[in-house]
């Protein structure tokens, strides 16, 4: 029902999921962005959270326009994001230390996509 109010009226759902990796027990809860299409719905998250606090290294999940225009949005705020942190991430990331659905599924572009 979200999904098609959303796409109705043309919104923009941002999900801040910086937490849904964490769980103690069971499965993680459904996320939004599997609600819906790439398009209108929009996911952030971050390895802080689930590699090692502290990395600040983080991640979006959207359509390919909205992520080049968030890019440019980046370049004009500051210089560059933490290499370092990044180039650990991203090895970690592709050693198989941590599998996001969201990094290796066919919506997103993949583990490319955050290096």
């Amino acid at each position: 029902m979200l999904a098609e109010i959303v796409k109705e009226h043309n919104l923009l759902v941002i999900e801040d999921n910086a937490y849904g990796e964490l769980v103690f027990e069971g499965l993680s809860h459904p996320s939004l962005y599997g609600l819906g299409e790439t398009g209108n719905f929009m996911y952030l998250s971050s390895f802080s959270k689930t590699i090692a606090p502290g990395l600040r290294v983080a991640y979006i999940v959207a359509d390919r326009e909205i992520i080049k225009k968030l890019a440019l949005v980046k370049q004009g705020t500051d210089l560059q994001t933490n290499t370092l942190g990044q180039c650990l991430v991203y090895e970690y990331v592709r050693s198989g230390g941590i599998v996001n659905i969201y990094l290796f599924s066919e919506k997103p572009t993949g583990i490319e996509g955050i290096a």
